[in-house]
């Protein structure tokens, strides 16, 4: 592949990621790996 595909897919998913993705999960927002550990 092209260095401008692997861009392009990189750009996408972050662009994808802004529309999409789940930032307001309550342990984002946390610094214990206790919490974090017991989300996934």
């Amino acid at each position: 592949m092209k260095k401008t595909t692997y861009r392009e897919i990189h750009n996408n998913i972050l662009n994808w990621y802004k529309k999409n993705g789940r930032v307001t999960l309550p342990w984002r927002n946390s610094s214990s790996a206790y919490e974090i550990y017991l989300s996934e």
